[in-house]
């Protein structure tokens, strides 16, 4: 793997960490004991091996496998998203239809369903955008896959399963230019600030090579009739549908859309995610469970099923599936400004 320094735009080159801290002895030559059980030591120990910048002398440690080109941990992210994402096969027939069926319908298999149907075997070296603990879907035909995050214990899973995991900012990131035939990401866009969007777009332009191709879940807003309900309360809204999960750079889909064509992208396909009522089980619950909600019968109707279902995996994968034909049926007379979510699949023309 190549890589660049983020600061200076230098050669990295690999060198050995110093021999104390790979053995986890003190100064005093004593051996470290080790952090309390779920608590993070933090980018800034060198344990490893490092990546060295030969032009600025900056050195970015590798911790447990994971390059770190933060100095500190983000509290907001920070074992947040830590699951390896992987669909098990089915060993019935059966098994393996009703799979076929919930990535053909069901609403929470959304971003993986894009991915087998829409990510061709030819991409090689996928670039995987808040990559969480990863995802092996991207493994399916012997993709090298880069896993960047924020977060440093989600990294410590994604570098189990992907060629590279680094802790690095999505606005200025560590790789030469066209270093990818594919990036991925699945609701990262929509975490990213205003001020930084352009930033991060400018980096997914120079990172994937011409001919290339993006394939992102983005998280948005909408004019639709869940998200009016929610303005309903300013107050609500900013809480429960923006600061829960960090949405803080949410747009509309076709706003979304127009920032890729402005930054030179092609729009092969997209469409939205959920429209009217419809999300995930769980989801509902997550948000929505409070007095203000329980006032619209249509919310308190689904709270109610969603309670129902929480302790009924089978039950809920099924209710998932007849949600996602109900919402696939609504989404092809819906506008996209009216959907929650945009799956977008764009290519970086190949004479650019």
């Amino acid at each position: 793997m190549e890589l660049i320094c983020p600061q200076c735009r230098g050669g990295l080159r690999r060198v050995p960490g110093p021999r104390e801290a790979s053995r986890g002895d003190d100064s005093a030559g004593r051996r470290a004991a080790p952090p309390p059980a779920g608590q993070s030591q933090g980018c800034e120990a060198l344990r490893e091996d490092a990546w060295r910048c030969d032009r600025c002398a900056k050195q970015f440690p590798i911790r447990q496998g994971v390059v770190c080109f933060l100095e500190e941990n983000d509290p907001f992210y920070e074992g947040r998203f830590p699951g390896t994402y992987a669909i098990w096969p089915p060993g019935t027939r059966v098994g393996r239809l009703f799979l076929w069926l919930r990535l053909r319908w069901a609403l929470d298999l959304q971003y993986p369903a894009m991915l087998r149907r829409r990510l061709p075997p030819r991409h090689r070296r996928i670039l995987d955008l808040g990559c969480g603990g990863g995802n092996t879907e991207l493994l399916r035909h012997g993709a090298e896959v880069v896993g960047v995050d924020l977060s440093f214990g989600s990294l410590r899973n994604a570098a189990a399963i992907y060629a590279a995991a680094l802790q690095a900012s999505a606005a200025r990131l560590p790789f030469p230019d066209a270093s990818f035939d594919a990036i991925v990401s699945s609701n990262f866009l929509g975490h990213i600030p205003f001020e930084e969007k352009e930033a991060v777009y400018n980096e997914m332009r120079r990172l994937l090579a011409p001919g290339g191709a993006m394939l992102h879940e983005i998280e948005t807003d909408s004019a639709g009739a869940l998200f009016r309900y929610a303005r309903g309360d300013p107050g609500f809204f900013q809480k429960q549908m923006i600061d829960l999960d960090g949405h803080v750079g949410a747009e509309m889909p076709r706003a979304s859309l127009e920032r890729f064509r402005r930054h030179g992208f092609e729009i092969e396909w997209a469409r939205a995610d959920f429209v009217w009522y419809f999300l995930p089980q769980g989801e509902l619950l997550k948000r929505f469970d409070n007095a203000y909600s329980r006032r619209n019968p249509i919310l308190r109707a689904l709270l109610a099923l969603d309670r129902l279902l929480t302790d009924r995996p089978r039950a809920r994968k099924m209710a998932d599936l007849l949600f996602g034909v109900a919402n696939g049926l609504a989404r092809s007379v819906t506008p996209l400004d009216k959907g929650i979510g945009l799956c977008v699949v764009a290519r970086r023309p190949r004479d650019s």
